[in-house]
């Protein structure tokens, strides 16, 4: 099993989505078994499939999923939620508002066993504290609907 899966679902993300692809790719191990980044494209009507598709032609750490037509972000996150294959899953949007440092950060705190977390912007003004934050990731693991991993 993976380590840790990245789900980024996409919505007309062609020009955003490499940069993301790109800085994630970067900031961990080559290994596949290490981490997943999975880009579902829920129904995008530009080339975000084609370069999605790119970029697993050569990193065997990435998967596509696609969805059409559009059905919503929720519906993204579920699907890449439903087919991650990583111990711990994240999803986080492909505009770069989390950062891989902040996955790294927080993934370590969610007990084993596809826990998953999810983040806002407005997270990074908690002082530091995970814990101090209602907006900080909200992690889900089977058997427990809602939870607040401990500050690292």
């Amino acid at each position: 099993m993976t380590a840790l899966t990245i789900i980024l679902p996409c919505y007309n993300e062609a020009e955003r989505l490499p940069d993301a692809l790109a800085t994630y790719l970067a900031a961990f191990p080559r290994d596949p078994g290490a981490v997943e980044v999975l880009v579902v494209d829920d129904g995008s009507t530009d080339a975000t499939l084609a370069v999605a598709g790119a970029v697993v032609a050569v990193d065997a750490r990435v998967r596509v999923l696609r969805a059409h037509p559009n059905h919503g972000k929720g519906f993204a996150v579920r699907t890449g939620m439903l087919a991650a294959r990583g111990e711990r899953v994240v999803f986080t949007d492909a505009d770069g508002s989390y950062t891989p440092a902040e996955v790294e950060r927080v993934a370590p705190t969610w007990p084993s066993g596809r826990a998953a977390a999810s983040t806002s912007r407005a997270a990074r003004s908690c002082a530091g504290s995970p814990a101090a934050c209602s907006t900080w990731p909200c992690a889900w693991s089977s058997g427990c609907p809602t939870q607040t991993p401990s500050a690292a």
